[in-house]
């Protein structure tokens, strides 16, 4: 790949460093990575996945299974059970020049009926541990330098109240510009120099009464009380981020979740993201059609107030339950209709995000790159060329690049090789608690394995080699 831009030849060829890259596993390691491909590559097999582990547990027993499944998809994509392997997987991926963003993956107490399911000592508990562990991968992630970690907020809350506090989020947000002088005189009221949101309402309690009566579902008395333990919980996250000097990415997650996400994640950088640079990212999905605008709502919130900006930049993993959702409530998907156009509102989006670097207030936008598409790592390397970014994309903490752990390596490779910030998403925990995360991993980027032709045709030239036929 060469490009002339803006008078700069510009090259990225991820071939030659990503066979040194290859070179460097052992041949049982090049074997695994090409079988699990092919077996990854079968949609069948990944969207059944829970039922073979299900048979496998049935025939040979939890032991052998969890064994199988540990010394090939386990080992493939993820760093390790415990804090000694994953300090090992992080140690690997520095000599490589790739730092990590490191998450505690175990997911077994967060089933769809879980996740919905009311408040309780029990579920509280649960939440209470999530933070914990949470905490842990945060000190875990410390012992290497420009790490990040990843939480998501129904790790730290059950969905039905995320839902409702979205809903209500939504309301307000239409309350916030309405003209209705008696709303004008309530919205004056508020102690809190913030905007109208669900996070004023629960911390100016005199302003409830004025803005229930408003909403179609306000929360209850008791509901308050849990918003306020999530609040908390997620507080405490950021906080022990910035002093380990660990950013936190806050994951993006369904629609009717996000709107309550993207006030949390908001209030969070104006309160953490006010000194060097951003320690607190919130993930935008580019297969929602709202996404541009929201972007450059919240970057001109960020600006105005004086705070970094950090983002993750995604395409987004909830296609199909998004789209059926709209079906079932006879609604138009809020996705964008084809991947044609989730590529052209991602590069819009990116170059918004990089454009904006170029400017006077550029040093307080910060973004993460997260694809595993090759053409959209071209193209921000032309942006980065274009808006004269090299300085800061190399060595600087404000562009980085990130895919998944075991995915995509070649890719990885060359970005870091070529001076970028280059990432992995990298989970880690029990590996019987970690299945559910392999699987929902597998079928949310079942399109990216199944099309991995590049990276099967590399082991594949490699192992050849190895045995003495040359392709």
């Amino acid at each position: 790949y060469q490009r002339r831009v803006m008078g700069v030849h510009v090259e990225f060829d991820a071939m030659p460093s990503s066979m040194s890259y290859y070179r460097n596993m052992s041949s049982f390691d090049v074997w695994r990575s090409l079988c699990i491909f092919k077996l990854c590559g079968s949609r069948s097999i990944v969207q059944n996945a829970m039922t073979f582990i299900a048979l496998g547990r049935k025939i040979v027993g939890d032991k052998m299974t969890y064994a199988l499944i540990k010394h090939s998809f386990f080992k493939h994509f993820c760093a390790g059970e415990n804090s000694t392997e994953v300090l090992h997987t992080l140690s690997k991926l520095k000599d490589r020049n790739i730092s990590a963003i490191l998450a505690y993956a175990a997911e077994s107490g967060l089933s769809d009926d879980y996740r919905s399911s009311p408040h309780t000592a029990a579920t509280s508990t649960i939440y209470d541990i999530n933070t914990k562990h949470s905490l842990k991968t945060i000190e875990l992630a410390s012992k290497y330098p420009n790490n990040f970690t990843a939480i998501k907020l129904t790790a730290l809350t059950n969905a039905s109240l995320l839902q409702k506090l979205s809903h209500n989020e939504e309301q307000l947000r239409l309350l916030r510009s309405s003209s209705d002088p008696e709303i004008i005189k309530r919205r004056s009221a508020s102690q809190s120099s913030r905007e109208l949101s669900v996070l004023t309402l629960l911390r100016d309690a005199q302003l409830r009464p004025l803005f229930e009566g408003q909403l179609s579902s306000p929360l209850t008395s008791k509901e308050f009380v849990h918003f306020g333990d999530l609040v908390k919980r997620f507080e405490d996250l950021c906080q022990a981020s910035a002093e380990s000097k660990v950013r936190l990415l806050l994951d993006a997650e369904q629609t009717y979740l996000q709107p309550a996400i993207d006030c949390i994640g908001i209030d969070a950088m104006r309160r953490f993201n006010t000194g060097e640079g951003a320690v607190i990212y919130n993930t935008y999905q580019c297969y929602l059609q709202s996404t541009p605008s929201r972007v450059r709502t919240d970057m001109e919130i960020a600006q105005h107030e004086g705070f970094h900006f950090g983002v993750k930049l995604v395409r987004g993993a909830y296609l199909v339950e998004e789209n059926s959702r709209a079906a079932a409530a006879g609604t138009s998907s809020p996705l964008w209709a084809n991947k044609h156009q989730t590529d052209d509102a991602y590069n819009h989006t990116l170059d918004l995000l990089l454009s904006q670097m170029k400017g006077p207030s550029g040093h307080r936008v910060q973004a993460l790159i997260a694809s595993h598409n090759e053409e959209t790592v071209k193209f921000a390397f032309d942006k980065i060329m274009q808006y004269g970014l090299e300085r800061i994309a190399n060595g600087g903490n404000a562009i980085q690049f990130g895919q998944l752990y075991g995915m995509c390596d070649f890719l990885t490779n060359a970005i870091a090789s070529r001076g970028f910030q280059a990432y992995k998403y990298v989970p880690y925990g029990p590996v019987d608690e970690v299945i559910p995360y392999l699987v929902r991993r597998a079928q949310e980027n079942s399109s990216v394995l199944s099309g991995g032709f590049k990276e099967r045709q590399l082991l594949w030239t490699e192992l050849l080699q190895r045995i003495g036929i040359h392709r």
